[in-house]
């Protein structure tokens, strides 16, 4: 399958991602997360979800990103 590439704000928000102190959750980058992947196809907000949970070591913040875009993927699945 061929990938079109992140978009530069996608690219900003997950380097802030690894970037932050990753012991306590930030709801403000939550929402910028949010607010630039629902607008991707569910393949490419797996594919980011993915290089989240595999690249960044497991904490409060990765872990509630991961479950805030398995959220978004299954409210896309059911096209809501």
């Amino acid at each position: 399958m061929n990938r079109r590439s992140l978009t530069p704000r996608v690219r900003a928000v997950l380097r802030r991602l690894a970037a932050g102190p990753q012991d306590m959750r930030d709801e403000a980058l939550l929402r910028e997360i949010n607010d630039e992947l629902k607008k991707l196809p569910v393949e490419e907000i797996a594919h980011v979800r993915d290089r989240v949970r595999y690249s960044c070591p497991p904490c409060p913040m990765v872990q509630s990103v991961v479950l805030m875009l398995n959220g978004l993927i299954e409210v896309k699945n059911l096209q809501l």
